[in-house]
């Protein structure tokens, strides 16, 4: 009895994940500016939520490394070296961009430097 009220559970969850899949533009733009702000304020778990369900519901994000981006300095802000390392390792395998990938580089030795893991 258990495994269907599972499966109905999922079922729902997932159709309901999917029909608020898109945020109206505006209301993006809206999310973003709260997301910064919360960055700004050293809010740093909040902002990565945010900056997060941005992602989730503007999968198409124009700047969307930059969000990305984000997220792993929310991580390495709030002190949190080995997460940000990774998030910022994903970020320069999928990006294109020489720029983000020199930059990612960076901050994960940044991070390491934090982590007193000396080569």
């Amino acid at each position: 009895m258990a495994l269907p009220l599972r499966v109905l559970a999922a079922l729902f969850l997932a159709s309901a994940a999917m029909g608020a899949s898109v945020v109206p533009t505006g209301d993006a733009v809206k999310l973003r500016a709260f997301a910064d702000e919360l960055f700004d304020q050293e809010e740093y778990f909040r902002a990565s939520t945010e900056y997060l369900r941005l992602l989730s519901y503007q999968p198409g994000l124009p700047d969307q490394e930059q969000v990305r981006f984000r997220i792993a300095q929310c991580s390495y802000r709030a002190g949190r070296y080995d997460e940000a390392a990774q998030a910022y390792l994903r970020l320069s395998v999928a990006t294109t961009s020489t720029d983000m990938v020199d930059r990612c580089r960076l901050v994960m030795a940044a991070c390491r430097y934090r982590q007193e893991d000396y080569p």
